[in-house]
C-alpha cells in the first residue's frame, strides 16, 4: 500500500494589520483529495515510461529553450 502527499497551498502568518510576512508554512494533501479519484486511479494504470514521457512533453512546453537532456536531468 501506498500513499503520496503533495502541496497544496502555503499559509502565510499576518501582522495585526493584515499583511503577509515570513516564511509560508506547507499544507498537504492527498493527490485524491486535489484531483480527484478518478484521475489518480487513471494515473496509476500508467506504466512509468508513458508518465515520463507526458511529463516530459509537458517540460518542453513550459520551458522551450531547454534541451532534451537538460530536460532528462530535471525530472531525474
Amino acid at each position: 500500500m501506498q500513499t503520496y502527499v503533495t502541496i497544496a497551498d502555503f499559509v502565510y502568518m499576518q501582522d495585526r494589520h493584515g499583511k503577509t510576512y515570513g516564511w509560508g508554512v506547507t499544507k498537504y494533501s492527498t493527490p485524491e483529495a486535489q484531483l480527484g479519484v478518478d484521475f489518480t486511479t487513471l494515473a496509476y494504470c500508467r506504466e512509468p515510461e508513458e508518465s515520463k514521457e507526458r511529463i516530459l512533453a509537458h517540460l518542453k512546453t513550459v520551458l522551450p529553450e531547454a534541451g532534451p537532456e537538460q530536460l532528462s536531468k530535471l525530472i531525474k
